[in-house]
């Protein structure tokens, strides 16, 4: 079972929420420990299953066009303290790691488009450092 510490959600549509006929229903921001998955609450079925790693996943977010997951974990000295970007799609495998924090990263986001044509993701650490990755090279 997940034991999941925090969620917010932000329902789109509220007021099915209270009459419990809920059609979509977002959870952007989950903190969860292994064996962690993410359940689509329309099906109310496990949505993906994340493999389980060295450290403890801390936090969560998932992609404006729902095809990607980044989670971020627990760690110290280095070791562990990543964001790992999952495809959610057909093979839900892992696509890339960003490695650079030295304490636990304790947040991971997908930054909007702006400007720029390169989709980034944010990282926050427990070491007071905060990283803008680009999503598709790992580079900052």
């Amino acid at each position: 079972p997940v034991c999941i510490l925090f969620c917010r959600f932000c329902p789109s549509n509220w007021p099915d929420v209270a009459r419990s006929s809920i059609t979509v229903l977002t959870l952007p921001h989950l903190f969860f420990f292994p064996p962690s998955r993410i359940w689509d609450s329309r099906e109310l079925q496990v949505a993906h299953r994340f493999p389980v790693k060295q450290y403890i996943q801390t936090y969560c977010d998932v992609s404006q066009d729902g095809r990607y997951c980044i989670s971020s974990s627990n760690g110290f000295g280095g070791e562990g303290c990543e964001a790992t970007l999952w495809d959610l799609r057909q093979t839900r495998s892992r696509v890339r790691e960003y490695k650079g924090h030295f304490q636990t990263t304790a947040s991971c986001v997908f930054l909007p488009k702006g400007l720029g044509l390169t989709p980034v993701v944010a990282t926050s650490s427990h070491d007071c450092m905060v990283k803008v990755w680009n999503q598709d090279s790992g580079g900052m």
